[in-house]
């Protein structure tokens, strides 16, 4: 259960129609709506973009790369995924996914999400509304809390949240973070002080995040096998 799972083909339900209509802007929260008082807070714009390595057994079997734009509450993400596994010179896993985020004022305004695993597409997307936020996914619609997160893990307040939307989905996922220690992780060829989180969630695994809550590092298994993301200078 991670962002690069194996997972089963399926094909979301919405259609290209919905999913442009979202992407062009859709609803978002209306300015001025006062804020629920259990509402969790929302990130502020990262700094520099990321890239991490996928690797499984020694070998390179794709990327994933995080881009911001943006300042301050205002600020958009892209989180891109490419993966192409082979195993004796035979493809095992053709996956590719790119998931677009726009935040204002702490809030996820608008996310979506495309990609192709094996030649089967998959599409989600969802906008803010007053009620939470609407998502369009595999089954349908739905709603989410105002203060929802995706899990894409770029921001360790993710973690935070009880319950994430899994981006390939679009449907919430059940959290639960097993543990949090400070510890040291090499980055690069650094000793870095990290925070280590055993998280079950869309990404079932380890991740790490530095003390500027960057993300540095994380590694899950699926089917035996260790999957591990490392930062690319």
């Amino acid at each position: 259960r991670g962002l690069l799972r194996m997972p089963e083909d399926r094909t979301a339900s919405m259609t290209r129609r919905q999913a442009l209509a979202l992407a062009a802007g859709g609803l978002v929260a209306f300015a001025g709506m006062p804020a629920q008082a259990a509402e969790l807070p929302g990130p502020m714009a990262p700094g520099i973009p990321l890239r991490f390595d996928i690797v499984v057994l020694n070998q390179l079997i794709g990327i994933h790369r995080v881009e911001f734009s943006g300042r301050g509450d205002q600020f958009s993400v892209t989180t891109t995924i490419d993966v192409d596994a082979k195993l004796l010179g035979l493809p095992v896993l053709r996956y590719v996914q790119t998931t677009s985020e726009a935040w204002d004022g702490g809030r996820l305004q608008r996310f979506l999400s495309e990609g192709e695993q094996n030649g089967h597409r998959f599409r989600a997307a969802g906008q803010a509304i007053d009620e939470g936020f609407e998502m369009f996914g595999e089954d349908g619609r739905s709603v989410a809390p105002r203060d929802t997160m995706l899990a894409t893990c770029w921001s360790p307040l993710m973690l935070e949240r009880s319950q994430v939307i899994n981006p390939k989905r679009g449907k919430l996922k059940r959290q639960t973070v097993e543990s949090r220690e400070p510890t040291t992780f090499m980055v690069g060829n650094a000793p870095t002080a990290v925070t280590r989180y055993v998280v079950d969630s869309v990404i079932d695994g380890t991740i790490y995040y530095d003390d500027r809550q960057t993300w540095v590092a994380a590694a899950f298994e699926k089917r035996g096998a260790q999957i591990n993301y490392v930062l690319r200078a």
